[in-house]
């Protein structure tokens, strides 16, 4: 089985939907580390960066990806983490009802104040159409494991491991780059 014998996958996927937009992370991109990933597993590698980002490109890598790189904003208040497009959201998505067994008491999805579209994790299990393929994901975004809104979901639909940070990160640039 799958699970017995590693992930069913070998695609290797990294969403960046910050990188080029918010400078705070644009001095380093994570695309060339997990290529290196990719071809030891012997599979490809895609990258998901900017307003090319969407729900649908996230759930999508989940359900093909035996590795799984998120690199985006997150917020302890909600358990979120964040697109800069909101590209493949879905009325359903906006509800505050429970779907898939999951009901955090605010809406699963929402467009914030500055243009970004936050979510938590049903929403990308509501967008999927199968299931992982026992993989993992690395996510990084602030505050992104200090509750369950994102990781259980996941794992609810066959990612077996999901690992990140539970603090604020903070990213440095030099201006003399940009």
């Amino acid at each position: 089985s799958a699970a017995a014998d590693g992930p069913a996958g070998k695609n290797v996927y990294v969403i960046e939907p910050y990188y080029g937009i918010d400078r705070g992370l644009t001095s380093y991109s994570h695309v060339d580390g997990y290529k290196g990933i990719a071809d030891t597993l012997g599979g490809s590698c895609t990258a998901y960066l900017g307003r090319n980002a969407t729900i649908d490109d996230l759930a999508n890598a989940l359900e093909d990806g035996a590795v799984v790189g998120i690199f985006a904003h997150g917020a302890l208040e909600y358990g979120v983490s964040y697109l800069t497009t909101g590209q493949g959201f879905t009325q359903e998505d906006y509800l505050s009802v429970p779907r898939k067994g999951f009901d955090y008491g605010y809406p699963p999805a929402f467009q914030c104040g500055d243009g970004t579209w936050a979510f938590d994790g049903s929403v990308i299990a509501n967008h999927m159409d199968k299931s992982a393929p026992n993989s993992l994901v690395w996510l990084t975004a602030c505050h992104g494991m200090e509750t369950e809104t994102l990781c259980e979901p996941l794992r609810s639909q066959g990612v077996s491991v999901v690992v990140g940070y539970s603090d604020t990160l903070y990213a440095s640039y030099d201006d003399d780059y940009f």
